[in-house]
């Protein structure tokens, strides 16, 4: 039997990259010998959740959602992240970014966050001076391939469950010196300072896991990456006197937006000890759990631990109304949580699924 912690490949299901072309056409690898077979997969937002809370991470898994909560201050900054993300995927393979950008208009008015920093204007003035200081030709990198998913193998559980790390890489860039290619990942945050440079200069998990699953697919090294850092603050516009500048903020304001290119890197030991403590992750909560939904459906949630009593993740969750307030009312289960809308490929899906081999 397969140690729970091994970091060996799985022969069976070893990745070939669609198109071949040095690895820039992959969408998702091909699977080999897998016809039927189900595996484990996780992305590394589940292996966090897991960390917090087993309910949690249940309805989770079973693609559930809070359908009367009005949406949270995280999930306006994730919707406007997202926008920027499709903004800046569209800069850097010379689209019209500014039309890309164009529906978030109508949704940041319809989240009533017009005047807000997450607005749509706002990312409209933040975006425009990025792209201002950063003409492409002046970039250290070329970009081969934006907003890359993929499905890498971590390694097997104790029972011979194989585990997938899921995912998606904002972007695979070439150095234009060295030849050398790394991960791009763009990330905005409501203050850019040295502790969130030092975090994804060192030992952002997010990052580690890009990093382990480029190699494990590409089957190159790729210890580096660069990390395009923005700041989502409120670009000020007013008449006042900006004291740093000494004019008025409208004239000003551009200069106040902070961004910086953090450069990132990973040793292999830092890496295996990823890949290490993922399977640990998945062998002592995520399997438990995906085995118990998948034999007695998300109603099994009701008699789960609520490990965020204990970890503070209570706090944040998003089916605190239901499993707080209203107790974990079996009654209430079906009334206030609904199925979330689902990616149509099985591929990207966290939890137990049987893969289907495609043709080589």
């Amino acid at each position: 039997m397969p140690s729970r912690r091994t970091a060996r490949k799985d022969t069976n299901t070893r990745r070939k990259i669609l198109g071949q072309e040095a690895g820039v056409e992959n969408v998702a690898p091909v699977l080999e010998n897998v016809d039927g077979k189900e595996r484990l997969q996780v992305s590394i937002h589940t292996l966090q959740i897991a960390m917090d809370c087993r309910t949690r991470l249940l309805l989770r898994l079973a693609g559930l959602m809070d359908i009367g909560l009005p949406p949270p201050g995280s999930y306006v900054s994730m919707v406007a992240g997202s926008w920027m993300h499709k903004a800046l995927a569209a800069w850097l393979t010379k689209e019209d970014w500014k039309v890309v950008l164009a529906p978030y208009k109508t949704m940041s008015e319809e989240l009533a966050i017009t005047e807000d920093r997450r607005g749509y204007d706002n990312l409209i003035a933040i975006m425009t001076e990025v792209v201002g200081r950063y003409p492409l030709a002046r970039l250290p990198f070329e970009v081969l391939k934006p907003e890359i998913s993929f499905v890498a193998p971590l390694g097997v559980l104790a029972d011979g469950t194989p585990v997938d790390l899921i995912g998606y890489i904002d972007a695979l860039v070439q150095d234009k010196r060295t030849g050398q290619r790394f991960i791009l990942e763009h990330k905005t945050t409501g203050k850019l300072d040295e502790a969130f440079t030092r975090r994804f200069a060192e030992y952002d998990v997010q990052t580690t896991s890009y990093m382990l699953a480029a190699e494990t697919v590409l089957g190159e090294k790729i210890g580096d990456a660069w990390v395009n850092a923005i700041e989502m603050a409120k670009v000020p516009s007013s008449d006042r006197k900006c004291n740093k500048h000494g004019v008025q903020y409208e004239e000003c304001g551009p200069m106040h937006v902070k961004q910086a290119f953090i450069p990132a890197r990973r040793t292999p030991e830092d890496l295996e000890e990823f890949r290490a403590r993922a399977l640990d992750i998945c062998e002592r909560y995520v399997l438990p759990v995906a085995r118990a939904l998948e034999r007695r459906g998300p109603s099994v949630s009701t008699r789960t631990s609520r490990d965020g009593k204990f970890t503070g993740a209570c706090d944040y969750c998003e089916y605190s109304r239901w499993c707080l307030t209203s107790n974990r009312s079996p009654n209430a289960l079906n009334g206030m949580l609904k199925k979330a809308p689902q990616a149509d490929d099985d591929r990207l899906r966290s939890g137990l699924v049987k893969v289907e081999a495609h043709g080589n």
